[in-house]
């Protein structure tokens, strides 16, 4: 998959929309993956990028269920299921449907996350980070950098989750978050 993935995206470059890329992908993954091998190990991919009319999109497809009862992912399956938009298909429609709130006023009403996995440590950590450093950079103005670049913001979240990787490093009995980790800021065209 090393090699396959990238130049699975390489070979892809003349679909036009995030969902078909995401269809194309989960199809040809579902040819190229033994079967057995799905069924034992959980996985999936999230998608992210803008529409065609510069609206932000959100795609995942995976391989598992989720228990609401036992709160973890319990049944994996042998091929990939069918891409599903979680931001324009499911929230999007859930908080601003009948709002009058055009995607052109979005901007201003905060952030999105999206978690899977195994995310117990995510959430006890993620927020946590953010109210640390809110505390520590008010408190001391001189001492630390405060820009908000791209940069630094990339650095600031490859921190977080190498910390978060770090925690399952060193206590974990199974290394559920490990990296390198890869984030691209995304931002739509002119």
């Amino acid at each position: 998959m090393h090699s396959w993935l990238p130049n699975f995206i390489k070979k892809s470059n003349s679909i036009k929309t995030l969902l078909e890329f995401s269809i194309t992908l989960r199809n040809s993954l579902n040819a190229k993956m033994h079967p057995a091998h799905l069924k034992q190990w959980a996985s999936g991919f999230h998608l992210t990028g803008f529409d065609k009319d510069n609206n932000p999109e959100f795609i995942h497809f995976s391989n598992t269920e989720w228990s609401p009862v036992e709160q973890k992912y319990t049944i994996k399956l042998n091929k990939y299921k069918e891409p599903y938009g979680d931001f324009q298909e499911r929230d999007y429609k859930e908080f601003f449907s009948g709002t009058g709130i055009d995607w052109s006023e979005l901007k201003g009403y905060g952030y999105r996350s999206y978690r899977n996995g195994d995310f117990a440590i995510h959430n006890a950590a993620w927020d946590k980070l953010d109210q640390a450093f809110n505390e520590i950079f008010s408190k001391n103005n001189f001492s630390f950098k405060k820009t908000k670049n791209d940069e630094s913001i990339i650095k600031y979240y490859k921190f977080k989750l190498k910390f978060i990787g770090d925690i399952y490093q060193q206590w974990g009995h199974t290394k559920n978050v490990g990296g390198p980790f890869d984030i691209v800021i995304l931002k739509p065209r002119k």
